[in-house]
């Protein structure tokens, strides 16, 4: 809102000389005609001189111009506080007050410009393009008082009216309460609206927290208007879980030959999978498919948990046979000597064998003839055989 309008004070008044007949006055007082601010010379009718000369018409002269602009004294309106929604109130000046002022000049005539100029500041936290609710007017009161002489004062002073909306919005739907219930009875979010007593389209944000189902479930809704006052409900669901996870399609027992030449070998299986009736947090196996496997037995374990501390573990078996036998290594070869001196027979002394095997923990025995360094008869043939035999009983 603004206006302008000016009013004129008082009427002009002058100091001036007259010169007549070469006779200078020092000044007298009175009221010409025809004058206007900045004249040179003006004509007047008639003026009593000290001499007793009747004077019908002289040369007038300022002496001197006037160069101060006119006083504004203002006597302000109060601000304006009020509680509510902004539509409810009328903001005439003539409902929340207007400004007595003065304005005073040497000259004695000023024309004064009043103008009023209104700054509508809304909520700040308005959720739509139309906000409704509380409201800051910012009420300027200007004033530009002109001389005769065009001198020029201004003034101003501001106003503040507010509208203050306090009251929170207010849920329209029964409110939905604290629960306990099973993973599998968790109900849907409630769908909540909510009236205000200023906004129309009061909002209404939701939001739910869970971390995991058993930690619990949180659920806010927040209800504001378009000037920040809120309405929060919370609700809290408990929820219980005694059904551990199901695994299926878990392997069979594995048996299965190291490969020629190592005491291992590579074993794959299908995986098998888990569900639970709630949330299946983790199903892990303490071995993996495809990974290289000893000879001997390893138990693969799978172990399925859910968020509420359940938990499920089947196993199956790998066993890997070690089905090739130990070899001998560095076997002498036949040994043919010549009796010793003085008897039908000599000692006979090798270098015995060792065994090698694919697994460690092979080993070598003679297991016939007679020990080295023994004295073999001349003309027999003696045979000395060694054994050798690994940990699989090869």
């Amino acid at each position: 809102m603004s206006y302008q309008k000016s009013v004129v004070l008082l009427s002009c008044c002058l100091l001036f000389s007259i010169t007549i007949a070469n006779q200078a006055f020092a000044s007298l007082t009175g009221t010409p005609s025809g004058v206007s601010p900045g004249f040179p010379e003006v004509s007047v009718e008639s003026f009593e001189n000290p001499s007793g000369f009747e004077v019908h018409s002289a040369l007038l002269s300022v002496l001197p111009p006037d160069e101060e602009g006119p006083t504004i004294t203002i006597d302000p309106p109060s601000d304006v506080n009020l509680t509510g929604c902004w539509s409810d109130f009328t903001y005439s000046i003539a409902a929340m007050g207007k400004p007595g002022y003065v304005v005073e000049d040497d000259c004695g005539e000023a024309t004064v410009t009043e103008t009023v100029e209104d700054t509508y500041i809304y909520c700040a936290d308005a959720d739509d393009s139309s906000p409704e609710g509380g409201l800051t007017i910012e009420r300027e009161f200007a004033y530009v008082a002109v001389d005769c002489f065009g001198n020029e004062t201004t003034a101003s002073y501001v106003q503040t009216i507010t509208v203050t909306d306090s009251e929170a919005p207010s849920f329209n739907e029964d409110l939905p309460g604290d629960i306990t219930v099973d993973c599998e009875s968790i109900p849907e979010a409630a769908t909540l609206t909510a009236t205000d007593n200023c906004d129309s389209d009061a909002n209404v944000a939701f939001s739910e927290e869970s971390s995991t189902t058993c930690a619990g479930i949180v659920r806010t809704w927040v209800a504001s208007d378009d000037c920040g006052n809120t309405t929060t409900h919370v609700q809290n669901i408990t929820v219980t879980d005694d059904e551990a996870p199901v695994i299926t399609n878990m392997p069979a027992d594995i048996i299965k030959n190291a490969d020629t030449g190592f005491c291992s070998t590579t074993v794959n299986w299908d995986e098998p999978s888990a569900t639970d009736n709630c949330t299946l947090e983790s199903f892990t196996p303490d071995h993996i498919s495809g990974d290289t496997y000893d000879v001997g037995e390893t138990v693969v374990t799978y172990t399925a948990k859910d968020d509420c501390g359940n938990s499920t573990s089947l196993s199956f078996t790998i066993t890997i046979l070690d089905v090739e036998d130990p070899t001998i290594v560095n076997l002498p070869s036949d040994i043919t000597v010549t009796n010793d001196e003085g008897i039908c027979g000599a000692a006979v002394s090798w270098t015995p064998p060792t065994s090698a095997d694919n697994c460690p923990g092979s080993s070598i025995a003679q297991t016939g003839g007679s020990a080295i360094g023994s004295v073999f008869a001349v003309g027999e043939t003696h045979t000395i055989t060694y054994t050798a035999t690994d940990d699989s009983g090869n």
